[in-house]
Order: structure tokens, then C-alpha cells, then sequence
């Protein structure tokens, strides 16, 4: 039987898997069909070269459940369906518009590319929406800061701003090439 994305009328991310002293996330996901059988994702990131000691465990969760939304969509692009659920903690409902708008205006090319009338502009469903931060606790950090690594001058700046401020900023990228690889050298 041929995969119809039609069939699928849900996406759905279901939770975070924290392996603390690893430290390795697992990102579990179903396409949720009608008449079909369910589609289930695991997708694994190692912070290789994370010291666990050094990480700021209270915030952990909901960085990943932000992450966990937007690598998500790897998955979700195979049907791209008309509801995007969220049943894994730690999402506010600021980061469910901001992953609205990622899928709207940073996947344009993708629904372009394959027919879509428009933009994509799924029913984001949030669960269980967890409380965000009090601003006076957004400089309250205990750990080293976490930098996506991408291909651009953002990155470098980004990383040596925070060496200026006396942080020691733990660079990231989830599909390494040589280009970002070459940027985080530069950084150090």
C-alpha cells in the first residue's frame, strides 16, 4: 500500500525523553491517520561535548519542547495536515504562536513548491500549556548558555558576545555541514 498523505488528518508531538547524564533528547512524534495506520518519528540529538554539570536543568525541558516543535516538522511535512497537536510539556502558548509562524512563513517555499493554495497555517493545539517565565527571572541562569550554530555572521556574534559577558556559550547545530562546522571553529 502506497503512503497517501491525504489519509492523515493530525500531527502530533508527543513528548520529550531527557537523558540528563547522556545528555541526549529523544523527540517522539505520530501522524495521525484516518484509515491508516499511525506514523510514529523518534528523532535523537546528543549534545556531545554538553558537560551535564554545567547545564541549567530547570530550563532543559521547555528548550526541548520548543525544539522538539520545530524539528518536528521534518515529519510533519509528509502530510502536512491540518491540526498540529501538542501533547509533550513544556510549551507556553507564546511558543505555539511562534512555531505558527515558523510553519506559515518559514515553510512558504515548501507549500509553494508542492501546491498549496497558501501558507501553511495549521491548528496548533497546546494541551497543556505550561506557564513561561516572570521577566525578572529571564537573567536568573545557571549553567552555560546553548547556541544554535548556523552558517551565517548571527552565530559568531551571537557566541562572542556571550564570551564577552564572561559565559561559556555550548554551540549546537542539528544537521552539521562543513560550512556550520567552519563557523563554530571560527568561535571557538
Amino acid at each position: 500500500m502506497a503512503f497517501d498523505p491525504s489519509a492523515y488528518r493530525t500531527f502530533r508531538f508527543d513528548r520529550v525523553d531527557w537523558d540528563s547524564p547522556s545528555p541526549t533528547a529523544r523527540f517522539h512524534y505520530t501522524l495521525v491517520g484516518e484509515g491508516v495506520a499511525d506514523e510514529t518519528f523518534v528523532e535523537t540529538l546528543s549534545f556531545t561535548g554538553c558537560h551535564p554539570d554545567k547545564v541549567d536543568q530547570e530550563r532543559v525541558p521547555r528548550l526541548l519542547a520548543l525544539l522538539g516543535a520545530v524539528l518536528g516538522l521534518s515529519y510533519y511535512k509528509l502530510a502536512a495536515p491540518s491540526r498540529y497537536e501538542i501533547t509533550a510539556e513544556g510549551l507556553t502558548a507564546e511558543a505555539a504562536e511562534y512555531l505558527r509562524v515558523v510553519i506559515a512563513e518559514g515553510m512558504a517555499e515548501f507549500a509553494y513548491r508542492n501546491g498549496f493554495s497558501g501558507p501553511l497555517t495549521p491548528e496548533i493545539v497546546l494541551e497543556k500549556p505550561a506557564d513561561g517565565w516572570t521577566q525578572d527571572t529571564w537573567r536568573d541562569v545557571a549553567g552555560d548558555p546553548l547556541v544554535p550554530i548556523g552558517g551565517g555572521k548571527d552565530s559568531i556574534v551571537s557566541v562572542e558576545l556571550l564570551q564577552r559577558a564572561r559565559l561559556h556559550p555550548m554551540q549546537f547545530a542539528v544537521n552539521p555541514n562543513h560550512i556550520i562546522e567552519k563557523v563554530a571553529r571560527a568561535s571557538g
